[in-house]
């Protein structure tokens, strides 16, 4: 089973302008969309989508968490176990004027039952089961919880899989993951250096040393970089027209894990990887199977 923990849920407001935004005046939007948001329930999303059956795991209350409940409950091979919270789930605003703005907010403050409850629902973790740690900490949140989620997978046999912006050295020291899912800022944000495409090998390196057994580094068009026991791979992206960037990085990871889970090659789940990360970024939904089988033909990995 795949098990995705999303530590600070939101609705994604997404608003489309075909004039520059002013200062003075009305912006009056052509377009306009929400969605339910989310770095691990859009991964569980996109996991549904190629029929991977997956466990949601999340924080949700108020009128913002019942829509996204309503969301989930869309999604046939979502088993959603999500734990109740007083406070509602924040809601994000992301703007395009031809550039591309995003309004985040803090959420919610998450007592400590609640934390308490979401990690007994990873009592039942077994050897070969995936946890996926998703998104910024929400208020209330420290490394503490990290480690406390890390030592019930470590200690099942399972897997831990990190794509958290805020995640330090030395969580990774103790939390030994299988696998983190940086981009080049966030990469640049945990070194506390700049990393380019050009130094972007060595900065995985250094990061390898830390305790991850393998670093997907995700890198927009260009492609991607992995590293690890796995293997080593440059990732080559084919161009596309760009709507949205959000969720693609989600996208990418979801379908490498849903892939590796079920096959055990490497090489194949980086192509599915890549493959849905291009079909997001041309459109403001979750892709479907169809859309992310559009993009693999033209996916190119290279052992080096």
């Amino acid at each position: 089973m795949i098990y995705t923990i999303t530590l600070n849920p939101a609705v994604d407001y997404l608003m489309g302008f075909s004039d520059p935004l002013h200062s003075e005046g009305v912006n009056l939007a052509d377009h306009v969309s929400v969605h339910a948001g989310g770095k691990g329930i859009n991964g569980s999303m996109l996991l549904s989508n190629l029929g991977i059956h997956s466990t949601v795991l999340a924080f949700l209350g108020g009128f913002t968490g019942s829509y996204i409940e309503e969301q989930i409950k869309a999604y046939p091979f979502i088993e959603n176990q999500s734990t109740k919270i007083s406070e509602p789930n924040r809601i994000n605003v992301k703007v395009r004027d031809g550039s591309e703005y995003v309004l985040n907010t803090k959420g919610p403050e998450i007592p400590e039952e609640a934390r308490q409850d979401l990690l007994s629902h990873l009592d039942s973790l077994k050897e070969g089961d995936y946890v996926m740690i998703c998104g910024r900490a929400a208020n209330g949140i420290d490394s503490t919880f990290l480690y406390e989620i890390s030592d019930r997978v470590n200690e099942a046999g399972a897997r831990l899989i990190m794509d958290t912006a805020d995640c330090r050295l030395e969580d990774l020291v103790y939390c030994s993951p299988f696998l983190i899912k940086p981009n080049l800022e966030e990469l640049s944000e945990l070194l506390k250096e700049e990393v380019t495409m050009q130094n972007c090998a060595a900065a995985v390196e250094k990061v390898l040393q830390k305790g991850p057994e393998n670093v997907l580094l995700t890198m927009g068009a260009e492609g991607g970089y992995f590293d690890g026991k796995l293997g080593r791979f440059v990732l080559k992206s084919p161009k596309v027209p760009v709507i949205s960037t959000n969720g693609a990085g989600d996208a990418a990871l979801a379908a490498f894990i849903g892939t590796y889970q079920s096959s055990g090659n490497a090489e194949e789940a980086l192509k599915m990887s890549m493959a849905a990360g291009t079909a997001s970024v041309q459109m403001e939904s979750v892709p479907g199977y169809q859309a992310i089988m559009a993009s693999y033909n033209e996916i190119r990995i290279s052992r080096v």
